[in-house]
């Protein structure tokens, strides 16, 4: 990574590290979160291995151990909050460079990729998610949630963190998948996925949405979510 890049996601980092209070308030929620928008999806899926791309400090990785899978792994380039993972959930973390551990050829029956695709520089996306692909199990799936850019904010979203690169549709996320060799790209339910308040959302927002794509014209998008959420099968 350039030195650019790595005072970017220095900043990055700081701002996510800023404040630590009410931690176990925030796991709490955010494992709850989980079980609500993935507990369906993991139903019938093996339980022997997942791994978390992007660990941050390991809330998904106490969700996947509660999940009741034997072997939880988390990977994020950031050593300090690898060691908040360490400190808060028993699995194995690694602090650094995602792409390179892939490529070292462990396999996972499910991958998730929670906000990060965003993250990575457009010409280097085919690659990273070839190397998501090949590190698959046989059966396996990897579950991709990333900002939508046919969401009325979404240039605000993705302009709002300076280590954002790719902003991807539904369109151009199947291409992707496609490209890195997926056989299957599925959009999950997000209304049945979203607590009361975020369903209330929806309902204002979609009549907006589609009355300004038609007056765009053209094709309209069939999703108007903030995020897209993708399980991927190869």
């Amino acid at each position: 990574m350039g030195s650019q890049a790595e005072e970017r996601y220095r900043h990055y980092q700081a701002f996510y590290l800023r404040d630590d209070k009410g931690q176990a308030d925030r796991y709490r929620r955010q494992v709850r979160d989980y079980r609500r928008k993935y507990g369906d999806l993991l139903a019938g899926a093996a339980r022997a291995s997942a791994l978390d791309i992007g660990c941050a400090n390991g809330m998904l990785a106490a969700f996947l151990k509660e999940q009741g899978f034997d072997q939880v792994v988390g990977i994020d380039c950031n050593a300090e909050l690898i060691e908040q993972a360490r400190a808060n959930v028993e699995a194995e973390f690694h602090a650094g460079d995602a792409l390179e551990f892939l490529r070292a050829g462990r396999q996972f029956d499910v991958i998730f990729l929670l906000n990060i695709v965003e993250h990575i520089e457009r010409d280097r996306l085919v690659e990273f998610m070839t190397a998501v692909r090949q590190s698959l199990c046989g059966g396996g799936f990897a579950v991709v949630r990333t900002p939508n850019m046919n969401h009325l904010l979404a240039a605000g979203h993705l302009a709002d963190d300076l280590t954002h690169f790719s902003g991807l549709t539904e369109q151009s996320l199947r291409q992707l998948a496609q490209a890195a060799g997926f056989g299957r790209t599925e959009f999950l339910d997000q209304f049945s996925m979203q607590n009361v308040k975020g369903k209330v959302k929806t309902i204002l927002a979609w009549p907006l949405h589609k009355i300004l794509f038609w007056l765009r014209g053209g094709s309209r998008p069939r999703l108007f979510y903030r995020n897209l959420y993708a399980r991927l099968t190869p």
